[in-house]
């Protein structure tokens, strides 16, 4: 928690999460593929919406596999079960060891056979587990209970198993119309984000050509050409903006305006501070030796607007670049209109309103692919939680494996403390920890920093090496420490 609206785990969340789980949106990669990081178009990130409808979020519309189906407990919960075996904290118990199981018809034998008595069908499903010694002999135990039937001769006990088929279908089907329809919901927004981005890509190319047009280049098959002289082969300089607050803000937009033409350059950095690159639809700025031109840096935290503008004038000298350096101020919505005023006078392309207007959509467009993968991370750790003999046991593990040399929470032992350690160790997190874990002499030694500095800070102990476990066994016991390290 928090998880949306909630701030804390109320019964009709967990419940309603949990029922969620019957059919559930399985979510293995949420990532637009990586690039190299000099030659990734700034706009490849709002591409994230085609490539989870593509290869990430992939909806299955079929029954869980392991464990309990959670369609069958929220039947089992009518009021039709109340004066049956069902609603007993006997059966309670034999629900929490079936839990362990992952045997959904093993909960079946129970509604099926409401005519017998407790200890009859806890002796046949005893039975069905005679393979398993252990779980078998509870369910043995159980048997020599001898419980019986809440009523002596329930004579309902076939209509309610009729009952309880007719509504697991029903609900199944519920879930899976809500399910779909919050599909429907999500597909609709990511093709209105894939539209924007198309309009976006055209706005640029036009923005280009009018540039172009103006400097008498035309696009030939082999790209922009005049005359004789190639777009790569003229002079060009070097432009760098930095916006020493940047960070601070939620986001930075920085442009180029040639007053001369009037043409726009929307100018794109990696971490809000240092602009030195164009879109990839638009990358040639541009511009006559020694012309005056136009540095706009707009920026926004929350609902406050900053702006700051430098002249420049424009010089071609590589060993002299071209630097500036911007702290935009706080103005209001209307100083900002009355800033912007000759911006009309622009065509649509070169419009920094418009400019902008595309640009908040993509920043609220990223927030909500950031909320998406954050309540898929979410999701899935719950459906680990409640499906926990599905996956690999990271408690056993950790204890057999962990325990001697580290703690969660509890202070250092030989090795240190493990409580909050996907905060710590670098990206992509399981990966690295699988590398560390299973020889971490062999990741030190190749350089890794973070790895060099845990052996430093543990007085040049090396970890013992853990090659025998899989890549599951070993994230199962860090999803166990990050389960742990927040409760």
């Amino acid at each position: 928690m928090p998880f949306r609206k909630y701030k804390t785990a109320s019964q009709e969340l967990i419940d309603s999460l949990y029922y969620s789980m019957s059919e559930k949106e399985e979510i293995d990669n949420v990532a637009a593929p990586a690039g190299e990081q000099q030659d990734v178009d700034p706009l490849a990130e709002l591409a994230v919406t085609d490539t989870i409808r593509k290869e990430g979020y992939q909806v299955k519309k079929e029954e869980s596999k392991c464990g309990l189906d959670p369609a069958s407990i929220k039947t089992l919960k009518e009021q039709r079960f109340q004066n049956t075996l069902i609603s007993t904290r006997e059966f309670e118990l034999r629900v929490k060891e079936l839990h362990k199981i992952c045997d959904n018809p093993l909960l079946e034998l129970y509604v099926t056979n409401l005519d017998k008595n407790l200890w009859e069908i806890d002796a046949m499903v005893a039975k069905q587990l005679a393979g398993d010694s252990a779980r078998s002999k509870i369910f043995d135990t159980f048997s020599k209970e001898k419980l019986t039937n809440v009523e002596k001769k329930n004579s309902s006990g076939e209509k309610l198993s009729a009952y309880y088929n007719k509504r697991l279908k029903e609900i199944k089907k519920e879930l899976q119309r809500l399910e779909e329809r919050a599909v429907a919901m999500r597909v609709k927004k990511d093709e209105l984000a894939a539209e924007k981005k198309q309009e976006y890509h055209d706005l640029l190319k036009k923005r280009e050509k009018y540039r172009m047009d103006k400097f008498g280049f035309k696009l030939k098959e082999f790209g922009w050409y005049n005359g004789a002289v190639y777009i790569e082969d003229l002079e060009k300089f070097i432009l760098e903006i930095t916006v020493e607050n940047g960070k601070q803000f939620d986001r930075v937009n920085t442009y180029i305006f040639n007053p001369e033409i009037k043409s726009l350059f929307a100018m794109v950095s990696d971490d809000k501070t240092i602009f030195n690159r164009g879109y990839w639809d638009d990358k040639h700025l541009l511009m006559w030796k020694h012309q005056k031109a136009e540095a706009i840096v707009i920026a926004y935290k929350g609902e406050q607007v900053y702006y700051e503008k430098q002249e420049w004038t424009v010089y071609m000298i590589d060993e002299k670049p071209n630097l500036m350096v911007f702290n935009p101020k706080p103005v209001s919505e209307k100083e900002l209109r009355l800033l912007l005023k000759d911006d009309v006078w622009s065509t649509r392309e070169n419009k920094i309103k418009v400019d902008l207007e595309y640009q908040s959509f993509f920043y609220q467009e990223e927030i909500r692919q950031n909320i998406l993968r954050d309540e898929a991370a979410f999701l899935q750790k719950l459906r680990k939680r409640a499906f926990a003999c599905c996956n690999p046991d990271g408690e056993t593990l950790f204890k057999m494996n962990c325990a001697t040399c580290h703690t969660i929470g509890k202070g250092r032992l030989t090795g240190p403390d493990l409580s909050g350690v996907s905060f710590r160790i670098p990206a992509p997190n399981d990966e690295w920890f699988a590398r560390w874990v299973k020889n971490s002499t062999k990741l030190i030694q190749s350089g890794d920093a973070y790895a060099n500095k845990i052996f430093e800070a543990n007085a040049r102990i090396p970890q013992p090496t853990f090659e025998h476990l899989s890549d599951e066994e070993i994230k199962a016991i860090k999803d166990y420490i990050d389960i742990t390290h927040v409760h």
